[in-house]
């Protein structure tokens, strides 16, 4: 074990000192948000032509290197553009852009994007003295991910699942060091969605939660989390997407709440973000007709339409800016999206949006090759017309110019230089999918799978047994692929078959597959929950392909239950889907359907469903939001954060048993089946092990219920009064049962002679060291805690002395844990 020797000791000064420094040079940097005279004197040497595209952010995804403009033929005539070229290099000089969005499509490997970005900036310096904005979108799980490469990250709602802020925070700041490394310095992932409709067809998994309470927190600590990597974040989609419908003329979705709800649900995350720290908002393209009706025609037909968000000056300058107090850069939602699209020219997007207020505008079009850029030159006319004309002022121009430079030079985008390049790709490497990174992704995602229904005795967890004959459903063979990847890893045995239902039509040939089976697990993903119905039920014989996503896996619950067979079902995104299977044994919530793609990368909720099922992992999460009826939407089938599901006269918990239904848990024995879990002993040769209960005599063990007696003992249950006890203390014996603390030092215990030890807690007397718990005599790691005298890195801990650090060279506290690093070079800084 490494002693925290006097070069130790300096190292940690010498971070306190550093850290120190920068926290004031920060801090000047803030107080001179806007008001340097750096940023003054670039503002007065810029053209007009400079600062219109210094307002505009496009994408590259593709590139040919040919004059054709066909987009019947890209596929075949277009590769990803992951390198600079002579063309791409040439447009950065004509054009002089605020910066560039960084697409999966440009990402390849951590030595290739952070060549790629270095040449961009390279490239873009020749002629233009500001430096580039790269942006992207990573943290908010697979559905947010604009980059794949490094950790997945298990999603919003997943950690709202767990409603722990430290994870909200970690996972972010993760995400952000990865493509920070690359030098992305815009993360667009924060969704500030409260979930308020649970019907709706945009928030899904991407919204932490339908309580705006729980969506402020989370967002501010994954705020914080993003920001410590000196990487700005972003709050969308404001004024709020989590209660909207789709029109079906416009094909805008909108927001028909009055002013007084929105204040309560979709504008709180906001107010709490705004003015603590909050440097981006995202205008959103939603319609909110209590904020702005006003009806503009579209540029197809001349069809009126109510204004989108992005575009209203009432809804960005007057609410956002004057009466929220918003002082910081206003991006748009991408506008090359169908709604738009399909409704206005790019070029009077993008005039509307200024004249609106907006600061930045993404993805204005996408370009593939130099015939294209002509639509950044219409731009220009537009905007400069406008300006003559007097719709748009310069002073209104140079404003919004001003807030983007202070905005880039507060997080360091005026220090970008063009040297060092290997140093940064050392970075990079050392940074993107580092195994602290897939272990906390990991460890959510176990506690954010929520157990909604489980019947008696024919539920989860399934037996381990060598014997057992399992069917997998899962929608698309990445996900099946998942699946088999978690069996070999975890150690669940069993004779497995695999089968992806994606516009496959449920037919009587699966029933003689599913009579051949022991158990059978099923995953379901839609996203909006509209399964083919009469009125009064769901369709499942519908024939249609495109259903499928609903009826196969519906038939196959039913054909399971028919034929005695047990089934488990996954829901794999959205959990709306869960109040469909009526007919289920078990129903568990997933929260994230990436399956495995070509590289090996494994989406880590699909995996921590299939432990679930299997007993290898302990279920905790709650829903994060109500789920309703298929049919009858106003009907709630699934309240939020309901208690684990308790059939009558039973409640289920692990470690419990129930001496009427002899269900099976770890650490319990079916008298039916007799299989044989953990801790558990067969009760046809009732012999004496630890952990198990002689049912004559009645012997009291750990895991143990006296059917007789009914003592209260750890994660048990009295069938009499129903009273849940947990880490149960024995106020006579005090002897040591699991979760219960005799007078020393045990977890989640407190003892009442002792009332000392709790978790996360030292105890200054018994000094033995137990998770969550460090001992200042024997400081042996153990997880979320941090030995100091051997400083390895734990989830939630941070090494002193490990250099694979983010791209600004600074990690805040990780938990409980103070101790703050910074790690310099002179030869670069992204």
């Amino acid at each position: 074990m490494r002693t925290f020797t006097s070069i130790g000791i300096f190292t940690c000064i010498y971070a306190y000192v550093v850290l120190a420094i920068e926290n004031v040079f920060y801090s000047k940097m803030m107080n001179r948000y806007g008001n340097s005279r750096e940023i003054n004197e670039i503002i007065e040497n810029m053209t007009l032509r400079d600062k219109v595209f210094q307002k505009i952010i496009p994408s590259f995804k593709y590139w040919k290197n040919t004059n054709r403009n066909q987009w019947n033929d890209i596929q075949n005539t277009v590769l990803p553009l992951t390198q600079i070229n002579a063309q791409v290099a040439g447009m950065l000089r004509s054009y002089n852009f605020c910066g560039i969005n960084l697409e999966n499509e440009n990402v390849i490997s951590a030595t290739q994007a952070t060549t790629f970005t270095y040449e961009l900036q390279k490239a873009n310096l020749i002629s233009n003295p500001v430096p580039l904005l790269i942006v992207s979108t990573k943290g908010g799980g697979s559905r947010e991910n604009r980059i794949s490469l490094g950790s997945i990250g298990p999603g919003n709602m997943a950690i709202g699942a767990t409603m722990n802020e430290t994870y909200a925070s970690l996972c972010s700041q993760y995400a952000a060091s990865e493509i920070g490394s690359i030098g992305v310095k815009l993360n667009l992932d924060l969704s500030c969605d409260v979930n308020s409709d649970p019907t709706n067809p945009s928030a899904g998994v991407s919204s932490f939660s339908m309580d705006p309470d729980e969506v402020t927190k989370l967002s501010f600590e994954a705020m914080r989390g993003v920001q410590s990597m000196h990487v700005a974040c972003s709050a969308k989609h404001f004024p709020g997407g989590g209660d909207v419908v789709k029109d079906p003329d416009s094909g805008f979705s909108v927001c028909s709440k009055n002013t007084t709800q929105l204040e309560k649900t979709e504008l709180q995350p906001f107010f709490g973000l705004i003015g603590n720290g909050m440097d981006v908002v995202v205008a959103s393209h939603i319609q909110v007709p209590s904020l702005d009706d006003t009806a503009i025609p579209n540029d197809i037909n001349g069809t009126m339409v109510v204004v989108p968000a992005s575009l209203s000056k009432t809804i960005v300058t007057e609410k956002l800016r004057t009466q929220m107090g918003f002082n910081g850069v206003v991006i748009s939602q991408e506008i090359d999206v169908p709604e738009m699209r399909d409704n206005f020219n790019v070029e009077n997007i993008v005039s509307m949006a200024f004249k609106a207020g907006v600061d930045i505008i993404n993805l204005p079009t996408e370009i593939v090759n130099l015939t294209q850029t002509t639509i950044f030159d219409t731009i220009y006319s537009k905007i400069s017309s406008e300006i003559q004309s007097g719709n748009y002022t310069m002073d209104e121009l140079d404003s919004s110019v001003r807030r983007i430079m202070a905005f880039k030079n507060k997080y360091g985008v005026f220090r970008i230089t063009t040297g060092g390049l290997q140093q940064r790709i050392d970075q990079s490497i050392r940074v993107f999918g580092r195994q602290e990174s897939l272990d906390l992704q990991n460890i959510v995602c176990r506690e954010s799978i929520t157990v909604v229904k489980n019947y008696n005795g024919i539920g989860i967890p399934f037996s381990n047994d060598n014997s057992n004959n399992v069917l997998v459903f899962m929608p698309d063979q990445k996900q099946c692929d998942s699946v088999q990847k978690t069996v070999k890893s975890s150690g669940i045995n069993g004779n497995f078959k695999f089968f992806a239902y994606q516009d496959m039509v449920y037919n009587s040939t699966w029933d003689s597959v599913i009579n051949g089976c022991t158990h059978v697990v099923v995953g379901s993903q839609v996203g909006v929950n509209n399964p083919p119905n009469d009125g009064v039920n769901i369709l499942k014989d519908d024939q249609d392909p495109n259903n499928s996503k609903y009826c196969f896996p519906l038939k196959v619950v039913d054909a399971c239950s028919s034929a005695n067979k047990l089934v488990s079902v996954i829901s794999l995104d959205s959990p709306y889907d869960i109040a469909n299977f009526e007919n289920a044994d078990s129903i568990i919530c997933a929260y994230g359907a990436e399956g495995l793609d070509s590289d090996g990368n494994q989406g880590p909720n699909i995996s921590a469903a299939i432990q679930t099922v299997f007993g290898k992992s302990e279920p905790k999460g709650k829903l994060p939001t109500d789920v309703m009826d298929p049919i009858d939407k106003t009907k709630v089938v699934y309240t939020k954060a309901a208690p684990y599901p308790t059939p009558p006269n039973y409640q289920k918990y692990p470690n419990y048993k129930n001496p009427q239904g002899f269900q099976s848990y770890p650490n319990y024995q079916n008298p039916q089946s007799f299989q044989n879990y953990p801790n558990f002993q067969n009760l046809q040769n009732p012999q004496s092990y630890p952990n198990f209960q002689n049912p004559q005599g009645f012997q009291t063990y750990p895991n143990y219920l006296n059917p007789q007696g009914f003592q209260k003992y750890p994660n048990y249950q009295n069938p009499q009064d129903f009273q849940k006890y947990t880490s149960f203390q024995n106020p006579q014996g005090f002897q040591s049962y699991l979760n219960y603390q005799n007078p020393q030092s045990y977890p989640n215990f407190q003892s009442p002679q002792n009332p000392q030890s709790y978790p996360n807690f030292r105890n200054p007397q018994g000094l033995q060291s137990y998770p969550n718990f460090q001992s200042p005599q024997n400081p042996q790691s153990h997880s979320n805690f941090q030995n100091p005298q051997n400083p390895q890195i734990y989830p939630n801990y941070q090494n002193s002395e490990d250099n694979s650090v983010d791209p600004g060279n600074y990690y805040e506290p990780y938990m409980d844990f103070s101790l703050k690093k910074t790690f310099f070079s002179s030869s670069f800084y992204w």
